[in-house]
């Protein structure tokens, strides 16, 4: 039977939740998230599993979607006009904003990328907004086809706001809380499908459950190969844990694997993963494990064990299959930046998985990550339940922050671009407004072998 492309399209919606307008305020924003993860070479596989949230910038305001970045201090954009191959469908017209201001000095950090630092009006709902801000316009990219997968369409919304390898500038939620207009120096956020959302100003009790467990970020270190390392207790497995003492690890949005010490100590032992362990073939390119789709109990117990609290990874996205074969690809490999710290990396799977929260550094307080899980997610009574072994030094003065009492009110979900609507399925007189949509990949249906 011939094959079929078909759009697969989840419904979206952007809402922007806002309290009542006061001195001091916050947000809720929904994020286009993929699905599923992707690891498949038919595909790019970079671009589509990143996480967007709509930015605008300027006067009058363009709307880009960005990716979320928590391993980046620089929120960038590409220049409309002078970036030929920049990826992405949306880019920045410098030249229409009247508030713009090139500061003309060069970003020329690396081969893969340049351009220029500038500042421009930045808003995330079209009411909460920094008149001056900092931000990298990408005039260049390298034509490599590898590199140029580590810069997503559009561009990149910065998640760290303090870093001892800071450019002389401030990053956004941060300069946000400093001028005035965030209630508390924090950020809430839930990357899973079920209800994607990035929450700005306040922790939002309808985003979680069970007890927020807050650690602390460890001092930045230039020797770290990653933003933001924290120390957490181990992995778990079905039965054990391993390793028994505690490690450094760091939260990267861009990466789609949980990166361990050794991936053969963990996918090769029955007290882990169970029967899995006879099926792994470590064959693969820079030694990425694959299993047969076909097998019985394809399914990988982990979870990552952090102050007491053990959160269960969700096996649908540690085990994925491809298009190209019969094959499943395991995302769980071995750090190859080793022994370099921290020694173990959380990607997608494991932010797919958990709420976090972040308390980014201020004056008279470090940053810290709270973890929870998410509200309304398939977690059983005992997990919820469970109870953080400690509990931060610094907690009364950097840990309390204002309960929202206010309820938020949907804005209009198109401030600024085409407005346009896409009918649902079904019901094709309600239309809905979607944001990602040039994002989505499309879906080739096969009945022969039963693979999408």
């Amino acid at each position: 039977m011939p094959s079929q492309a078909m759009s697969l399209v989840p419904i979206l919606y952007f809402i922007v939740f806002l309290p009542p307008s006061t001195g001091e305020s916050w947000i809720s924003l929904n994020v286009s998230v993929p699905p599923w993860l992707h690891d498949d070479s038919e595909i790019d596989q970079m671009t589509y599993n990143y996480n967007y949230v709509d930015v605008l910038i300027g006067t009058p305001p363009q709307k880009i979607s960005l990716s979320i970045d928590t391993q980046t201090e620089i929120t960038a954009v590409y220049s409309q006009d002078r970036c030929l191959f920049c990826p992405g469908t949306r880019s920045f017209d410098e030249h229409v904003s009247s508030t713009y201001n090139d500061t003309g000095l060069p970003f020329d950090s690396t081969a893969l990328a340049g351009g220029s630092w500038a500042r421009d009006t930045i808003s995330l709902d079209g009411n909460l907004e920094n008149k001056v801000s900092d931000f990298v316009l990408i005039d260049r990219i390298t034509t490599n086809t590898t590199a140029r997968g580590l810069w997503p369409y559009n561009g990149q919304l910065a998640l760290v706001q303090e870093a001892l390898r800071s450019y002389n500038h401030t990053p956004l939620f941060a300069d946000l809380f400093r001028s005035g207009k965030l209630t508390d120096p924090v950020i809430g956020m839930r990357l899973d499908p079920m209800n994607p959302r990035l929450t700005a100003g306040v922790i939002d009790p309808n985003d979680y459950e069970g007890t927020l467990n807050w650690v602390e970020i460890e001092p930045d270190n230039k020797e770290y190969t990653q933003y933001h390392v924290f120390k957490f207790d181990g992995f778990q497995g079905r039965n054990g844990s391993y390793p028994n003492s505690r490690m450094l690890a760091a939260i990267d949005s861009k990466s789609i694997n949980i990166a361990t010490p050794n991936n053969h100590t963990y996918l090769s032992s029955p007290n882990f993963i169970e029967t899995i362990h006879r099926h792994v073939d470590f064959g693969g390119p820079d030694d990425a494990p694959t299993a047969p789709c076909g097998q019985d109990a394809l399914f990988i117990y982990m979870s990552i064990a952090i102050n007491g609290v053990s959160y269960e990874i969700d096996s649908k996205d540690l085990i994925r299959k491809r298009s190209v074969d019969r094959l499943c690809n395991v995302g769980i490999t071995t750090n190859t930046l080793l022994p370099r710290e921290p020694h173990t990396i959380l990607g997608l799977p494991f932010l797919r998985s958990v709420y976090l929260a972040y308390r980014f550094p201020t004056d008279s307080c470090p940053g810290y990550f709270g973890f929870a899980f998410p509200r309304g997610a398939n977690r059983t009574h005992e997990q919820k339940a469970q109870k953080p072994t400690s509990t931060p030094t610094l907690s009364s003065q950097c840990l309390t922050f204002t309960t929202p009492t206010s309820t938020p009110s949907p804005l209009d979900p198109s401030p600024i671009g085409d407005g346009k609507r896409y009918p649902v399925y079904g019901e094709e007189s309600l239309q809905v407004p979607l944001i990602g949509v040039e994002h989505l990949v499309k879906g080739i249906w096969n009945v022969t072998d039963g693979i999408i």
